[in-house]
């Protein structure tokens, strides 16, 4: 299985880092990194991404939220 989820390194300035991973039938509790990128200070909304036998595609959209007004209750739009 693949996946992608989103890491946040907390600080004064949050920066976000997308990172695919792969889980394999024979340990399916560990999470293998396959690579990731930085995103920035916000973190971007999405629900899939693509992939090949040799590719992962994702797509990159231009709607983010504030994580901190939203764990303050703000709503994200």
């Amino acid at each position: 299985m693949l996946g992608l989820l989103t890491e946040m390194k907390p600080g004064l300035e949050m920066k976000f880092t997308l990172t695919f991973y792969r889980i394999t039938a024979e340990d399916i509790h560990k999470r293998i990194r396959i690579g990731s990128f930085d995103v920035g200070k916000n973190m971007p909304y999405y629900h899939s991404f693509g992939h090949t036998d040799k590719l992962l595609i994702y797509p990159h959209n231009s709607i983010n939220f504030d994580v901190i007004g939203m764990m303050e209750g703000h709503p994200m739009d």
